[in-house]
């Protein structure tokens, strides 16, 4: 069993919290493809937290998804699922955040939400 979580555990989940706070905002307000972006976000900082208190230092996204993988997929910490639903966040995050042409829709954001819900509240489990 992992031990405390130290000051930096807490404040990415803590940044992880209220990105997921900002997509909900977001999302009802009709602002599809910024909900997106932080739920990715909010992803993005859990997994962070959950690296650092194994000691695994990583920030550029795709390092950060590909390291979360090795530690936590392959451990058998974290389903198949929830690491797709981490990058398919990214996926969908640089496209809303990217694609001048695309636009999101409601579902989408919606989506993009309850899966970083999902993936927040399995996270703080295994940490």
């Amino acid at each position: 069993m992992a031990g405390p979580l130290r000051p930096e555990h807490e404040q990415l989940l803590r940044k992880a919290r209220k990105a997921l706070a900002a997509a909900r905002s977001l999302q009802q307000d009709g602002y599809s493809e910024d909900a997106i972006s932080r739920a990715y976000y909010a992803m993005f900082h859990a997994t962070r937290a959950f690296l650092v208190k194994r000691g695994v230092i990583r920030h550029k996204h795709s390092a950060v998804i590909a390291a979360f993988g090795q530690v936590a997929v392959k451990a058998g910490l974290v389903s198949g699922e929830m690491y797709q639903i981490l990058t398919r966040a990214f996926e969908d995050r640089n496209t809303a955040d990217y694609d001048a042409a695309w636009q999101a829709t409601r579902q989408d954001a919606q989506e993009a939400v309850h899966g970083a819900r999902r993936f927040l509240a399995h996270v703080k489990r295994i940490l």
